[in-house]
């Protein structure tokens, strides 16, 4: 690949920029698909039922379906998958618990449940905590299960991808700017090469999916949609 110019004189803002973008992507798209695996962020019934305390409509009725295409795609040409689970310890204060996500806390009987409240939700063992039944893992799956927003953080992941030569990630989930985004960021800076999937990742804030998406596509990962990466896997030998 021909290393870009940034100091080419003969290029306007608008086409260095592309020339940026495409750059990105000839570096960061998987070259086999021994060594690229799907990461599929917290897509657990906490965030994903209907009246969840943690609930991101667009997981369920948006995401879902995609991921499932990804899934299913993957699964067919033989890519390893990774599903991360985000739980909430009984006991512990964490930051990203207290005082960010009280809904994790535990539910006393007659209490209010919901957003704002603690709902036991996401806790260890809760049925909230389960990848929803959609996503099932099996067990060639990689699962790793979390205690913050970032699936690398004091988990087995990062040696789990290594192990198996795995250098490229497509990434989808949610949440778009929590779980989704510091995942991406972490990946980054331990150097994999990262693919987020537009329309398989979502938040409850449209601007913020929006602009995470324009960051990642300026400094962190490639950006493509669902209709895409199948095809992409298609390709992979």
């Amino acid at each position: 690949m021909e290393k870009l110019d940034v100091f080419r004189k003969d290029l306007s803002l608008s086409e260095l920029v592309q020339t940026k973008l495409t750059a990105i992507d000839e570096c960061l798209i998987p070259k086999s698909k021994k060594g690229v695996a799907l990461v599929v962020v917290d897509m657990q019934r906490g965030f994903l039922d209907s009246g969840a305390a943690l609930e991101v409509p667009d997981g369920r009725t948006k995401c879902l379906p995609n991921v499932i295409r990804l899934l299913s795609k993957a699964r067919n040409v033989g890519i390893p998958v990774v599903f991360s689970k985000y739980v909430h310890r009984p006991g512990s204060m964490r930051i990203s618990a207290y005082p960010f996500t009280p809904e994790v806390f535990e539910h006393k009987p007659g209490a209010p449940k919901g957003p704002f409240h603690p709902s036991s939700c996401c806790m260890e063992g809760d049925p909230s905590s389960e990848i929803v039944s959609e996503l099932k893992a099996t067990k060639n799956d990689i699962v790793v299960q979390k205690y913050g927003y970032d699936a690398f953080h004091e988990t087995t992941l990062d040696s789990e991808l290594r192990s198996k030569g795995i250098g490229y990630l497509y990434i989808c989930g949610v949440m778009t700017d929590l779980c989704v985004d510091s995942t991406l960021k972490s990946g980054f800076h331990r150097e994999y090469k990262i693919t987020a999937v537009s329309d398989a990742v979502g938040t409850i804030w449209p601007h913020i999916h929006e602009a995470c998406l324009d960051i990642w596509k300026r400094k962190f990962a490639r950006v493509k949609t669902t209709s895409e990466i199948v095809s992409e896997m298609d390709t992979l030998r």
